[in-house]
């Protein structure tokens, strides 16, 4: 039996290097795209066929790692989603969490308000006049026995007598000073007031056509919602409308696994057990409303990638990579056995068994800075 060792290469032991020069040794095609972060020196042993590799008469070029370029791993199903009570759900609690706004603003259909009624007391405020203006039209014209008020250009309405209450009382408009008479027809100064303050009464509140309060306070809450007065919408003398804001809980999901709780969260999906358990929430099962809410339960484990299989790719490290560091280097060792040897040793030398992998007439007797460790 015998085992001889040959080398491809070495190249360039003189001369200038070129890109398609290595492109044809090191990746071994005569043709498309060669870079220089493919030819950085591949210290992953696991890589079985690097472009140039990690050997002895390497040893000058640049290297870089290689790494695997698989993603660290996924999640796998191995329970669900499945419901199973008391070993295998999920409970949210919704009276728990914080508040998130789901409605604020006022709306007809649906009906979304707060009414607020038998409050008391009250004062008209000036707001414009008494004036006169011919742009934006601001008066009072009296013709025929009837009086028009005109307030922003707007005839906002007319009367028989000098005063015009409007939008059910919460605004006033009466006359002011004379400005022409015509003879015909009288133009007066116009003069606004709107009624502000008054305390007490009760507020009704209206979420999506369904009153779920009347009380004296400006914001009450249940057991899942907190609802609050907004803006006046509109003011008259025996009612006030104003906007609603609606908050609902977020509520608390508990994970429950084999009969115990793993975890709580607010949101729908947590990940346990140093990220190696993932759970997350099925389709619904029961549903108490203002209470609670029941799921199915699905669980996953992760399962870690093969760190030891390709492709393996440039990691971005490894750094100074120059064509001249390719003086005499080499693309492989071949190893080829003639006879047969039931106990073939492709290491050291033991005896007279062992390889002389860098060619120089001895068999390999330390592996440390040599070929055999390299190769």
């Amino acid at each position: 039996m015998g085992i001889s060792v040959t080398k491809t290469g070495p190249y360039f032991a003189s001369g200038e290097i070129k890109f398609s020069q290595l492109r044809t040794n090191f990746k071994e095609t005569s043709s498309g795209e060669i870079s220089a972060s493919e030819l950085f020196r591949n210290l992953n042993l696991y890589d079985r066929d690097p472009v140039t590799p990690d050997s002895t008469e390497n040893d000058q070029i640049a290297s870089d790692s290689f790494p695997s370029a698989g993603s660290s791993g996924s999640f796998n199903v191995i329970y669900g989603p499945q419901y199973q009570d008391p070993n295998y759900k999920v409970t949210k609690d919704l009276t728990a969490g914080a508040y998130a706004t789901v409605f604020d603003g006022f709306s007809v259909s649906p009906v979304n308000r707060v009414r607020q009624t038998g409050f008391s007391g009250g004062n008209y405020n000036t707001v414009y006049g008494p004036a006169y203006s011919v742009s934006p039209v601001n008066r009072v014209k009296l013709q025929n026995g009837t009086y028009t008020f005109t307030y922003e250009s707007y005839d906002v309405g007319t009367n028989t007598s000098p005063t015009l209450e409007g939008s059910g009382g919460s605004i006033r408009y009466s006359i002011g000073a004379l400005i022409t008479d015509t003879g015909i027809s009288q133009t007066y100064e116009i003069k606004v007031e709107e009624l502000t303050g008054g305390g007490g009464g009760t507020y009704e509140y209206t979420y999506n056509t369904t009153v779920v309060a009347t009380t004296t306070a400006t914001e009450i809450t249940d057991a899942t919602r907190r609802y609050t007065v907004g803006t006046l919408v509109s003011n008259t003398v025996n009612s006030r409308t104003y906007e609603i804001k609606v908050e609902e809980r977020s509520g608390l999901y508990t994970f429950t696994e084999n009969g115990v709780d793993v975890g709580t969260s607010t949101e729908s999906q947590i990940t346990t057990s140093g990220g190696t358990k993932r759970y997350s929430i099925g389709a619904i099962v029961v549903n108490n409303p203002q209470s609670s809410e029941i799921y199915e339960i699905k669980i996953e484990e992760f399962v870690a990638n093969n760190f030891t299989v390709g492709p393996f790719v440039f990691s971005g490290t490894g750094t100074n990579w120059k064509t001249s560091q390719f003086r005499n280097s080499i693309k492989r060792y071949r190893a080829t056995q003639s006879g047969t040897d039931q106990f073939l040793d492709m290491g050291l030398k033991s005896g007279s068994g062992g390889i002389d992998w860098d060619g120089t007439n001895n068999l390999d007797a330390s592996g440390v800075g040599g070929n055999y460790q390299d190769n």
